[in-house]
């Protein structure tokens, strides 16, 4: 795959796309200048958005050949494909503090926002995590703070490259919420810190239903070794692993474990 345009290697011409796209999305992000969208010179208005929050994935296998790009490299090759890779700039804001584009649902660039992120991957050459979330235009500062909310806790969570909508983390997203319940449930494994092998066991016995055949084949050990760890894990934390009644508050206390431990 040949290496995607930059929007540096266009002169005055690039500058002012990424200057016309970033004060677009400005307009958009930080009222009251909203209505300054309408006035901007080569977009196609449109009153909805949708507003999608993206990054680099770490969940995904880190590559060692030469040549791999870093991530301030990945993410010009997504300035250059949301400014070159379309009839018009889309507005975006793209930086250390967290990347924004927002999709127009109407006019030239309609398209979901799934496809977006497929042709930014290919650009950049790399993995992406993003979410997003519509929003009519008056509600899209409400819409970015959510989508970057929703990529927060994809990311702690380690979720795999691809775009997450609200049906996707609405859980997940409450469960960790600040507060007593988030304190309470994320403490409930912490007995469980000093023993990997303990957590690793529990979070394939969950996922595979409450089946020790399957949670031994797919941590390749014997049967016996998953009932005496989830005996163990019992002992450490006073939840049962091996009944199904404790389920819903175990995969609770395990989301908001992991979403604390990742954010570390």
């Amino acid at each position: 795959m040949s290496a995607p345009i930059r929007y540096a290697d266009h002169g005055t011409y690039g500058h002012r796309k990424r200057a016309t796209s970033e004060e677009l999305a400005r307009s958009l992000l930080f009222p009251p200048r909203a209505a300054a969208a309408a006035r901007i010179a080569g977009h196609a208005y449109t009153d909805r958005y949708e507003v999608i929050a993206v990054t680099v994935c770490r969940a995904a296998p880190v590559r060692r050949q030469p040549g791999t790009p870093a991530e301030a490299e990945i993410i010009e090759r997504i300035r250059a494909e949301l400014l070159l890779g379309g009839p018009d700039p889309l507005p975006a804001l793209l930086g250390p503090d967290g990347n924004t584009v927002l999709l127009p649902s109407t006019g030239r660039h309609t398209r979901c926002a799934e496809e977006l992120l497929t042709h930014l991957a290919d650009a950049a050459d790399a993995a992406l995590l993003a979410t997003v979330a519509p929003a009519d235009i008056d509600r899209v500062p409400s819409a970015a703070t959510l989508a970057h909310e929703l990529l927060e806790v994809a990311v702690r969570l380690d979720h795999r490259p691809g775009m997450y909508r609200w049906a996707d983390l609405a859980l997940p997203y409450h469960l960790t919420r600040p507060g007593p319940a988030f304190d309470r449930l994320s403490a409930l494994l912490e007995p469980l810190e000093s023993h990997p092998h303990l957590l690793e066991t529990l979070a394939h016995h969950l996922e595979t239903g409450f089946q020790p055949r399957r949670t031994a084949r797919r941590l390749g050990v014997h049967i016996n070794t998953v009932r005496h760890r989830l005996e163990r894990t019992f002992d450490l934390i006073g939840l049962d692993p091996m009944r199904p009644d404790d389920s819903w508050l175990l995969r609770s206390a395990l989301i908001a474990y992991r979403f604390r431990v990742g954010g570390r």
